[in-house]
């Protein structure tokens, strides 16, 4: 008696997924920190900055995570929490010269903001200062009291706080938030992540510590976290 072969059964094959790791496009912001930006306080100070892995892991993610369609970045909005003390404002600046001049988008307008000019001007301070310290950024970007410029791409970086901001002739790129928390209202905030619409790929970065509550900080985190957890689904924001 001969035995019937079974047809063999295919495996279906799970569908791939929307989105893809660019490992390139990660590294390009590791490396580009980690070649050009320096510390610029402390007994560190003119040294070239070393990523630490739980860094370049949020850098990897954040930035190469793309669109399998478009090409295009996931994230619009990477939203980073942690103690004091981690070099948030650090990364943060490091972070904000990257998008300035290496990534690729002419005429970007970058934005440091924060409740008030004095912790707008945080930030903006150490990329000034790190643009200075190092030989290769100083010669591509100009540093003003209030500004920084790229030549070639035609970029600028600037400062603008809650309690003296216009809406006008805004076309931001990049909006990055220090310390969530001391923003008054929601008005500075919406008034970016609406302005960036008009951009490819806009990134609205928040590193900020532990918030307060009944602050506008808070819903922010309460977002976020939400995000994290899977209860919020929002492709476009990547928390931490």
């Amino acid at each position: 008696m001969s035995i019937k072969k079974q047809p063999k059964t295919k495996r279906k094959q799970k569908p791939k997924s929307k989105y893809y790791l660019d490992r390139a496009a990660g590294l390009k912001v590791v490396k580009f920190i980690e070649t050009f930006c320096r510390h610029v306080e402390g007994i560190l100070t003119g040294e070239l900055i070393k990523l630490l892995p739980w860094q370049k892991a949020f850098i990897m993610k954040g930035f190469g995570m793309k669109n399998r369609k478009t090409g295009l970045r996931q994230y619009q909005t990477l939203y980073l929490e942690v103690p004091k003390k981690n070099g948030k404002s650090t990364l943060l600046s490091a972070i904000s010269t990257y998008l300035t001049c290496a990534d690729g988008e002419p005429g970007a307008q970058v934005y440091a903001c924060a409740g008030d000019k004095d912790q707008a001007r945080i930030v903006f301070g150490v990329a000034k200062s790190m643009i200075e310290k190092d030989p290769t950024l100083s010669k591509a970007l100009q540093t003003f009291r209030d500004s920084i410029f790229h030549k070639k791409s035609l970029s600028t970086f600037k400062v603008v706080s809650a309690e003296a901001y216009t809406k006008e002739g805004i076309n931001p790129h990049a909006a990055v938030f220090d310390e969530m928390h001391v923003q008054p209202n929601d008005e500075l905030y919406n008034c970016f992540v609406t302005a960036t619409i008009a951009r490819e790929q806009p990134i609205i970065l928040i590193i900020t510590t532990a918030g307060i509550k009944n602050t506008f900080g808070e819903s922010i985190h309460d977002y976020a976290v939400k995000v994290r957890d899977g209860i919020i689904i929002d492709e476009t924001w990547f928390s931490v």
